[in-house]
């Protein structure tokens, strides 16, 4: 994956300044562009249901909802201007299913950058689910956390490995992302069958100039608490993972964590299917 054009979504969790600023960050390291992208869910969408409701308040609703992404779009042009990207910077607004949205314009850019809080919108205008989102675009999706330094070079980073078609995919999509010479921990959780020997893909790793470190978890009932610990014990600057259907990773391979590990690891987390 070359990185040339950098998709941010926008939105008012308290993360996404850390987002758009390692967006820009990441588009000065690759000479690429970099556009910010609000997209909200149509007013009718919601209110469609409720019938009984006065058109005077769904006037309100309309022109609260108006207001809001005007004050987001102002803040990304603010603070877009810092960045000194000069013409390599746009800003985009969509409308309609905020995920289906955001994963549609996704497919026409090489990564997309969401803040870690991003789920954690209560207002369903604004909420995004990464995940759903990976599925759906076909393209990598980071979530980068709002204490995340974003001079930070990928170069202790940990791939979670079951050896299936999304982890390998999202292990393809970081390769632009890590640094030469990058030490990557391959991580496997309990006596986990995998379909081909571990050795393999760290070959694969090597090959690619990075420093293999293949590491293994006991079987735990908390698997999403351990992958979390193993980030923090290692230092880790990255965590890669496969995304699956249903808005959950496969549970029988981690366990039912992916919310989790989402929104509480330290480190971003580049997601692909």
């Amino acid at each position: 994956m070359s990185i040339r054009n950098i998709l941010v979504a926008c939105n008012d969790a308290e993360g996404a300044p850390n987002a758009l600023l390692f967006g820009g960050t990441l588009a000065k390291r690759h000479d690429a562009h970099l556009t910010g992208l609000l997209a909200t869910a149509a007013h009718e969408s919601y209110a469609a249901e409720s019938r009984w409701i006065p058109d005077e308040v769904r006037a309100i609703i309309a022109r609260a909802n108006a207001d809001a992404a005007e004050r987001i779009e102002k803040r990304f042009r603010d603070f877009g201007a810092t960045l000194g990207l000069g013409d390599r910077l746009h800003f985009a607004r969509a409308e309609g299913r905020v995920d289906a949205v955001v994963a549609q314009m996704a497919r026409s850019f090489d990564i997309l950058l969401l803040d870690q809080l991003a789920s954690d919108v209560d207002d369903h205008h604004l909420l995004l689910h990464p995940d759903r989102i990976a599925l759906q675009s076909g393209r990598p999706v980071m979530l980068v956390p709002k204490t995340f330094d974003t001079e930070t070079r990928f170069s202790n980073a940990i791939l979670a490995w079951d050896g299936r078609r999304a982890a390998a995919r999202a292990f393809a999509d970081a390769l632009d992302l890590l640094e030469p010479g990058a030490t990557l921990s391959i991580l496997t959780v309990g006596q986990m069958r995998l379909p081909r020997p571990v050795e393999e893909i760290a070959a694969q790793v090597a090959r690619h100039g990075l420093t293999p470190l293949p590491a293994q978890l006991p079987a735990t009932t908390n698997e999403a608490e351990a992958v979390l610990d193993f980030c923090r014990e290692q230092s880790a600057d990255l965590l890669i993972m496969g995304a699956y259907e249903h808005s959950k990773f496969r549970t029988e391979i981690f366990g039912s964590m992916s919310s989790t590990v989402l929104r509480k690891c330290p480190a971003p987390v580049i997601i692909s299917h």
